[in-house]
């Protein structure tokens, strides 16, 4: 309910019809592209920057133990925390 209207929560996502954020949940779970989007994202998140091409094996990597963990959230924030560009990243000064 939103503002005592009821929420059509219907939709599609890629061709695939869903019917309320479990649904939708499941079918993101299961597109390989949702997920590595997710992992690239919160690597460059984690890093502090944008990702560049020789960010790919670490992508990969984040990847792989996202997927591995059930592409649980907390699973792909220990994968980024654990990748050695997170353990061997270099701050960025502040701007003044």
């Amino acid at each position: 309910m939103d503002n005592g209207s009821p929420v059509d929560a219907a939709g599609n996502f890629r061709g695939v019809a869903f019917e309320g954020p479990r649904q939708l949940a499941t079918i993101l779970k299961g597109d390989p592209a949702f997920a590595e989007c997710m992992s690239r994202k919160a690597l460059a998140y984690g890093l502090g920057r944008e990702l560049t091409d020789a960010d790919c094996p670490v992508v990969r990597s984040v990847d792989q133990r996202f997927a591995q963990g059930g592409h649980r959230l907390p699973e792909l924030l220990v994968a980024v925390a654990m990748s050695e560009s997170f353990r061997n990243r270099c701050p960025v000064p502040a701007e003044p």
